[in-house]
């Protein structure tokens, strides 16, 4: 009787360390899965408004810091430009595209919350003037 008793408390007690592990192992995932997307520095675009012929949209850089501003601004007006953002499409058919596109670009969705953006961009579709302030 008392062996069987042994068996059973080592049995669960097993059972346990591998429910712990599991747990562990699943969250570690779901860690990396958000930090790889943080860290993808591929800009997308989170949220966006368009009213009175502007739009405004807040775009994440996905990185812990942007090398190069004047780089990265260009590289997130073509991706406008293309409509390359990966959770954001544009609609294009509809009326005239706005006049102008004001972008607030924070590095990471995290720091949205701070209200501390890395720069604020401003686009003139038609004429193509970009003009970027840190």
């Amino acid at each position: 009787m008392e062996q069987s008793r042994r068996k059973v408390i080592k049995v669960f007690l097993f059972l346990a360390a591998v429910g712990v592990a599991t747990l562990f192992l699943a969250q570690g995932i779901f860690r990396y899965g958000q930090w790889k997307k943080d860290h993808s520095r591929i800009p997308d675009v989170v949220a966006s408004r368009t009213e009175n012929g502007e739009s405004f949209l807040t775009v994440v850089a996905n990185a812990d810091r942007i090398e190069d501003k004047q780089e990265f601004v260009g590289k997130v007006v073509d991706m406008y430009e293309k409509n390359e953002f990966h959770t954001t499409r544009f609609s294009r058919d509809m009326g005239e595209p706005p006049e102008t596109v004001y972008m607030t670009v924070y590095l990471k969705k995290a720091d949205i919350e701070d209200g501390s953006p890395v720069c604020e961009i401003e686009y003139k579709t038609y004429t193509g003037y970009i003009s970027f302030e840190e």
